[in-house]
């Protein structure tokens, strides 16, 4: 779609590359307390898949949706002391690797768990993730 198309052309854009750098979009839905994601970097370690496309350089995370403050669902950077909170059209981006090519420790990410309440929240967003070569948007 137009959307897709522009979202993933602007994303990859941010880290000076073509649209067929970025892959799928992938969506994500987090709707229970139990729903999160432990801290993990976005670059690839499987020598494989950097062969296919090359290493992720980057990361856009597009928040679609917001989550109210004190309901948790935060993306957690622990080695930058930084919570992100999701807020409806806001996009966060960085680099999953260092100028040399190597992973950055300092992108380890994880999504917080939602916090039980009334009415009940969900944290709902889209991974751009940027490939270092032309062509990912095929993977």
């Amino acid at each position: 779609s137009g959307a897709v198309e522009a979202l993933s052309a602007r994303a990859a854009a941010v880290f000076g590359l073509p649209r067929s750098c970025c892959e799928t979009l992938q969506l994500v839905r987090y709707a229970t307390p139990d729903a999160f994601y432990k801290a993990h970097r976005d670059s690839l370690a499987d020598e494989a898949q950097v062969l296919l496309g090359g290493q992720r350089v980057g990361t856009v995370l597009v928040y679609l949706g917001d989550v109210p403050p004190g309901r948790g669902g935060a993306t957690r950077f622990e080695r930058l002391a930084a919570d992100v909170a999701p807020a409806a059209g806001m996009a966060l981006a960085f680099a999953n690797v260092d100028a040399s090519g190597a992973p950055e420790p300092r992108s380890e990410h994880a999504a917080l768990p939602l916090l039980p309440g009334e009415p009940p929240v969900e944290k709902v967003a889209v991974n751009c993730w940027i490939r270092a070569f032309p062509g990912a948007d095929q993977l």
